[in-house]
């Protein structure tokens, strides 16, 4: 899973800046583009998530739309995207979330999931990780807080991406071009039966990583260890060859 235990102090850095704001709001009021969620029964949980996120960063009066759902409220004051997760017969569930970053999947189709069902898209990540992150959940101590990353290509640097990229056959003149996008997620425990998921989502042009020669070892290492439903869903097969010759010669 990659996870590594961070300080409290490191969970959340930084405010949500004027833009982020903006483009957060204006995604909200966007009926169409369904980026919160909730299922009934959510609202003590949200509200633990907005509690912890007040406490991180402060809320100034007046700043928070009291009208809002709790975990949007929260999500308005950081530049990640909030998650709840909740355990409900046995099993953690995504009971209510704020996304305004998705990275090709829709909230509604995740909203009310076990884990399992979460992950159900790219089948060979539940056979991998299933077991492993359901132990985690479950074991996850107070007030610990862990960190991880993932990545993907694609063709654009626009943070709200709920559809996969249209894709064609990466050339070597345009490969430099395309965009790394990054997520750093944390999982936050807030009480017994309650996670906080984080998203914070970055995006670099690939071309940028040739003053980072230890990143595109990594990123070659990691091309070659996704299996096929992997590479099926990140579009392995128009990017890879042009992407890997790129990398390549970085010394």
């Amino acid at each position: 899973m990659g996870l590594r235990p961070i300080a409290p102090n490191e969970w959340l850095p930084g405010r949500i800046s004027a833009n982020e704001y903006d483009r957060k709001r204006k995604l909200l009021t966007d009926p169409a583009a369904g980026v919160f969620a909730a299922i009934d029964g959510s609202l003590r949980g949200q509200q633990h998530i907005l509690d912890a996120v007040t406490r991180c960063v402060g809320c100034a009066e007046g700043e928070c739309d009291l009208e809002a759902a709790p975990i949007v409220r929260a999500a308005m004051l950081v530049p990640d995207d909030l998650c709840l997760m909740e355990e409900i017969d046995g099993a953690y569930c995504l009971t209510a979330a704020c996304v305004c970053a998705p990275s090709y999947w829709r909230l509604v189709e995740k909203i009310g999931r076990s884990l399992d069902g979460i992950h159900a898209p790219v089948p060979t990540l539940n056979d991998k990780l299933a077991a492993s992150m359901r132990q985690f959940f479950e074991r996850l101590p107070d007030d610990a807080i862990f960190e991880r990353r993932n990545w993907l290509l694609h063709t654009n640097d626009a943070l709200y991406q709920p559809v996969a990229d249209t894709w064609h056959a990466v050339t070597d003149e345009e490969v430099a071009t395309l965009i790394v996008r990054s997520e750093r997620q944390t999982l936050r425990r807030l009480d017994p039966t309650t996670i906080a998921f984080t998203i914070r989502v970055t995006c670099h042009r690939l071309g940028e990583i040739v003053s980072h020669r230890d990143a595109a070892r990594d990123l070659i290492d990691a091309l070659h260890g996704l299996d096929d439903a992997e590479r099926e869903a990140k579009g392995f097969r128009y990017f890879a060859p042009a992407v890997t010759k790129f990398l390549s010669r970085i010394e």
